[in-house]
């Protein structure tokens, strides 16, 4: 599945350590890919849906995700296989652009077309969503600190 090279236009965008100290990254031309030290190995994956990867995270149990802006979805990677699993948001097109994860695992999504701040519990499979305030509001990212203040 993984290989590595010929990606030379990859738009890196960004990047997150899992529980096993491997950097995950994102490539919004289609990519995302990982780099573990311990080994010297990079491995770049096609993302299921394209042009897209933006934001990425990892959880406090070492659990990694990304979202894609152009694909407007949330996508688990399991870190053995490297293949990504597409978790479709309720909002459609909402345009997914970071994602950070709270102490508990919950998945905070900021979505850029729709101007609104969304949350997956993978554990439970829920979503909910709020909007922010303004006209037209464009939600580039924001963060969850150590208290899981958003």
């Amino acid at each position: 599945m993984g290989a590595s090279g010929g990606h030379r236009h990859a738009n890196l965008n960004t990047g997150a350590f899992d529980g096993d100290g491997v950097l995950w990254f994102t490539g919004q031309n289609g990519i995302y890919g990982r780099f573990d030290p311990a080994k010297g190995d990079v491995k770049v994956f096609q993302a299921p849906e394209g042009r897209g990867p933006y934001g990425i995270t990892a959880t406090p149990g070492g659990d990694v995700y990304f979202v894609s802006l152009a694909g407007s979805y949330l996508a688990r990677i399991d870190r053995e296989s490297g293949e990504a699993q597409v978790i479709e948001p309720p909002t459609s097109e909402q345009g997914a652009r970071r994602v950070w994860s709270d102490s508990g695992g919950r998945l905070w999504i900021w979505e850029w077309n729709s101007g609104q701040v969304s949350m997956h519990d993978p554990q439970v499979g829920s979503w909910d969503a709020w909007r922010v305030p303004g006209d037209d509001p464009r939600v580039y990212a924001v963060y969850v600190d150590e208290s899981d203040t958003v």
